[in-house]
């Protein structure tokens, strides 16, 4: 295990916490600086708060809008097929006023996976 996962591990609550709120404040440095240092890119938000429990960093920045933080995540290899408790996935919380750009930038990021590893059915 890196150095980098042991932090994270030892500091786990700060670093979820941090980046929960880094996404709700829209604070792309917040992320970048937490993801740097060891989180997950997959997180999964485990919170007292049932509106947001079991969503990803990706499912949360989708629902929020946080168009600069999506692209953030794609880039590092989030999992836009992750499900949450309720079986959604990113695509699922797309807003209606971002629906355009995010919706976009998900289903190319599906189109790459499917031509990189053969998914398409023609």
């Amino acid at each position: 295990m890196s150095n980098i996962n042991k932090h994270y591990i030892q500091n786990k609550d700060l670093y979820d916490k941090s980046l929960f709120h880094g996404v709700m404040e829209n604070c792309i440095g917040t992320i970048k600086y937490y993801l740097d240092t060891g989180a997950p890119v997959n997180l999964i938000f485990v919170t007292k708060n049932n509106n947001y429990n079991g969503h990803s960093l990706l499912t949360l920045a989708v629902s929020e809008g946080r168009l600069a933080i999506v692209r953030e995540l794609l880039k590092r290899g989030a999992n836009i097929y992750l499900r949450n408790g309720n079986g959604n996935t990113a695509l699922d919380y797309i807003p209606r006023r971002y629906t355009g750009r995010i919706k976009l930038l998900l289903q190319e990021r599906t189109a790459f996976k499917n031509f990189l590893y053969g998914e398409v059915t023609v």
